[in-house]
């Protein structure tokens, strides 16, 4: 009943255009790093959010950036 009732009161929330927005995007990041780690990528995940979102560079992990930018 908790769990239900847990479910419910997140249903009831409003769902702003700006929480729309951070939800897709925090969906994208976590998407993008475990498809790409699927894969062998060796960035973290916040790595993967520096990347992106900030154009930053690791040396030595080139390919793992143009993979992260390429999904």
């Amino acid at each position: 009943m908790q769990i239900e009732a847990a479910k419910q009161a997140i249903r009831d929330l409003p769902l702003t255009t700006s929480v729309l927005m951070m939800l897709r995007e925090t969906a994208r990041l976590h998407s993008t790093h475990y498809s790409t780690m699927i894969e062998g990528n060796r960035l973290s995940e916040e790595e993967v959010s520096r990347v992106i979102e900030r154009q930053e560079h690791f040396p030595g992990r080139e390919r793992d950036e143009k993979e992260v930018l390429g999904y």
